[in-house]
């Protein structure tokens, strides 16, 4: 846990709402970079994802190692029961699982409907 500050030793913990919306916005910004530069400079969008990718990855590792610190390391608990897959007290797989079977039942009768075979 001796990691946990060292990349950014003023900021405090941070709420998973806002963490998860800067993440969205700077996804965002990155996918905007992306699509312009595959629609204007023609390149093929696995080429320009990847490139993306490695360019966004080479930022990363330069600014760890200019800090002297690590992207993983000491999460708050409400994060790491958030990320392990822990929803309001119900385990992820459980919501999971009563989503699929929600869809496939709605799927087919949906399709009874549209098809009947009767």
């Amino acid at each position: 846990m001796e990691n946990m500050n060292r990349v950014f030793p003023e900021m405090g913990e941070i709420p998973i709402p806002v963490v998860i919306l800067a993440v969205c916005a700077v996804g965002a910004i990155i996918g905007l970079i992306n699509g312009l530069v595959i629609a204007y400079l023609n390149v093929t969008p696995f080429i320009a994802t990847m490139g993306t990718m490695i360019i966004v990855y080479g930022f990363n590792s330069l600014y760890y190692d200019a800090v002297g610190g690590s992207p993983i390391a000491g999460f708050s608990e409400n994060f790491s029961t958030f990320a392990q897959g822990f929803f309001s007290n119900w385990e992820f797989q459980t919501f999971l699982y009563y989503y699929l079977c929600c869809n496939c039942f709605i799927f087919g009768v949906d399709n009874v409907e549209q098809n009947p075979f009767w």
